[in-house]
């Protein structure tokens, strides 16, 4: 299943932001639209920046139904941390904003899904075939004692 299989709409970020979706008379709309700030594109942007990032980590064709409708979860919760960040960033700052509890939950979807993908074989970017979890190295960084010719 190719990565648009787990690319949420605004309606389905604007669900667990149902409160970010005021006009500017502060009427509750219940999704993101031209006439909220954050707008309906602006918040497409924030999708797609999710979007990118996990599938960098997850891949883009993901083993299974269930994995995918996790994958898009993880998006969702990315997608919203990041409209909450971007527009909402003094409310952040102050614990007055939903993203610590969006991080949480994020952060632990996240790890259920690479677990998934990995004990499912891995996700394969395109024209791969090894999972891509399973082709990265594990362990830590080498040591480096040196940059560009110079010693520390």
């Amino acid at each position: 299943m190719p990565i648009s299989d787990y690319t949420p709409n605004v309606s389905e970020v604007a669900a667990i932001l149902w409160a970010r979706t005021r006009d500017a008379e502060g009427t509750l709309v219940g999704t993101f639209n031209s006439n909220t700030e954050p707008t309906d594109t602006q918040v497409v942007n924030m999708i797609t920046e999710a979007v990118n990032e996990i599938s960098a980590s997850a891949g883009t064709d993901l083993p299974g139904e269930l994995i995918i409708k996790l994958a898009k979860r993880v998006v969702i919760l990315l997608a919203a941390m990041n409209v909450e960040l971007s527009y909402f960033p003094e409310q952040v700052q102050t614990a007055n904003s939903p993203y610590e509890a969006l991080e949480r939950r994020f952060n632990a979807s996240l790890k259920r899904l690479l677990t998934e993908i990995s004990e499912a074989g891995g996700g394969t970017a395109p024209g791969d075939s090894a999972g891509v979890i399973s082709q990265y190295p594990s362990g830590g960084f080498p040591e480096v004692d040196s940059y560009m010719g110079r010693r520390w």
